[in-house]
């Protein structure tokens, strides 16, 4: 008995229904017409981005099983030295932009 198979639309993926896009608007809004505020949508998103990061910073920490990883102190030092840069940099971003800040960024 030979198996059938539908045909595949040219440029479609099989099995892979489409999602429907939401406007911008909408993932900001919840449901109930009621729109978010700031600090609403601060406090939904950043525990879940904190938890992602700190959960990666877990998973970096299983290299150092030694039984399963070799590395050198200078790669241990490049590795933390890239993860206090950008720390340092995002924190940087939270931070009130002083006039002295906004006297470097200008430049010709």
């Amino acid at each position: 008995m030979a198996e059938q198979t539908k045909p595949v639309q040219q440029g479609a993926k099989a099995n892979t229904p489409a999602a429907p896009a939401k406007p911008a608007a909408a993932a900001a809004a919840p449901a109930t017409g009621k729109v978010k505020s700031k600090r609403e949508r601060f406090e939904e998103i950043v525990p879940k981005r904190m938890r992602d990061i700190l959960r990666k910073l877990e998973i970096l920490g299983n290299c150092s099983n030694r039984s399963g990883y070799e590395y050198t102190q200078k790669d241990i030092d490049k590795m933390f030295t890239a993860i206090e840069d950008k720390t340092k940099k995002v924190r940087a971003m939270f931070l009130p932009k002083t006039e002295a800040d906004k006297e470097e960024e200008w430049k010709l």
